[in-house]
């Protein structure tokens, strides 16, 4: 009888750095860039995911990038925006609010801060990029990187050209590379659809985003590429895979993604303490009641033994675990 094949896996090429538990990265973009930094940091890894927030368009991400490297807030007057009693930023997404401008901007200096010293500190430089598409404020024909629940007559939507995605990209990558010459920047589409702009529209967006990443990466021998788009969408390529709203992948496509990237980019070492650490964590949500039990008395042994085993391996201070078995049996 014939083997059939039933799917199409996707290659995934090792980059030509490795990522360790030592490595510091920074995650910015859209909300798979989320997924991605929730699974580094579960694992332990030191990363900071968007400090300002998801941001999904090419225009946006670079305007936040200059926003914190520049320490200026000169651009913010013109887009100031109030709802139900907070003040929000048109530049900015939903989280950064303060329930007054000097409140405001007192938390986007912070956020600013934060992403300025990842951007200079960090190793790794992840980028995703989640759609071509823009809002802008009918008013003026500026990009908005979120609407904040206005009306929609108050926005237009348009589409980035081809060449101004490259440029938004290319200046992205300039200005990380002259705030730390020695990152390594990665680039990649998102896999979520964004759909609300209609199914074609979806796909014409994510082509632009595909084409100019190509561009990019194969322009700078510091930029590469990751294929989750691919993964979801021509690997696991089938409903189960997406969350209830069919828009999302599920916590099994975000598995799957997560395991390729650390073929990617994870020595045996590292692969090796990340299985200790999925232990520990375990370990944490199975903790006995009973504190004086034989159960606790194994159960702490157990925990101890891996955090032993985990600051071995790693080099991570597990103190700050250790002291789960300190302050008593949850």
């Amino acid at each position: 009888m014939a083997k059939w094949k039933l799917r199409s896996e996707v290659e995934v090429h090792p980059f030509p750095f490795s990522i360790s538990h030592q490595s510091t990265l920074c995650l910015l973009g859209s909300c798979f860039s989320q997924n991605m930094g929730q699974a580094l940091s579960h694992h332990l890894f030191p990363v900071v995911t968007n400090p300002h927030g998801t941001v999904f368009n090419p225009v946006s991400i670079l305007s936040t990038l200059q926003g914190a490297l520049s320490d200026g807030l000169d651009h913010l007057a013109p887009f100031m925006v109030e709802r139900d009693g907070l003040v929000f930023n048109y530049k900015y997404h939903s989280t950064i609010h303060g329930t007054n401008h000097t409140a405001y901007e007192a938390l986007l200096r912070a956020k600013n801060q934060e992403l300025k010293l990842a951007i200079g500190q960090s190793e790794v430089i992840a980028i995703t990029y989640g759609s071509a598409w823009l809002h802008l404020l009918s008013s003026n024909g500026a990009v908005v990187a979120n609407c904040h629940k206005m009306p929609g007559h108050v926005f237009e939507k348009s589409l980035l050209g081809l060449d101004e995605t490259i440029a938004a990209m290319q200046h992205t990558v300039d200005l990380i590379a002259q705030a730390n010459p020695n990152a390594h920047i990665l680039l990649t589409v998102s896999p979520v659809r964004h759909l609300s702009y209609g199914f074609a529209n979806n796909h014409l967006g994510k082509a632009i985003l595909l084409l100019a990443v190509d561009r990019v990466v194969k322009a700078n021998a510091n930029v590469h590429y990751f294929p989750a788009y691919e993964l979801l969408m021509d690997d696991l390529r089938d409903y189960r895979f997406y969350a209830q709203d069919l828009v999302h992948p599920n916590e099994l496509a975000i598995q799957y993604i997560w395991e390729k990237f650390g073929d990617a980019s994870f020595n045996s070492k590292t692969k090796k303490a990340n299985a200790l650490i999925e232990k520990l964590q375990a370990a944490k949500h199975h903790r006995p009641i009973a504190q004086s039990s034989v159960g606790a008395a194994k159960w702490r042994e157990h925990y101890l033994g891996l955090c032993l085993d985990i600051e071995s391996l790693t080099g991570i201070d597990m103190a700050p675990h250790r002291n789960i078995c300190e302050v008593g049996i949850a």
